[in-house]
């Protein structure tokens, strides 16, 4: 699980640490899985934080209002 790098190292930190706050048990078996899931979301998450984003131009959708039948 552990191979030394910087990354996955810290996410599988994170991932020990976790397990217990979330009153998780996660069998060896499933740890390396566990944690490529945990790698791949992160890596996904990353190309939306990573986008601009103005505040001042945000605007709320409308709300949804039904029609009569």
């Amino acid at each position: 699980m552990n191979d030394g790098s910087g990354p996955k190292r810290e996410m599988a930190a994170l991932m020990a640490a976790m397990e217990p706050l979330l009153g998780l048990t996660l069998h060896e078996a499933w740890r390396p899985n566990v944690l490529t899931f945990l790698l791949m979301n992160e890596s996904a998450a990353a190309l939306f934080i990573d986008l601009p984003y103005d505040d001042a131009s945000d605007e709320p959708a409308p709300v949804f209002v039904p029609g009569a039948p």
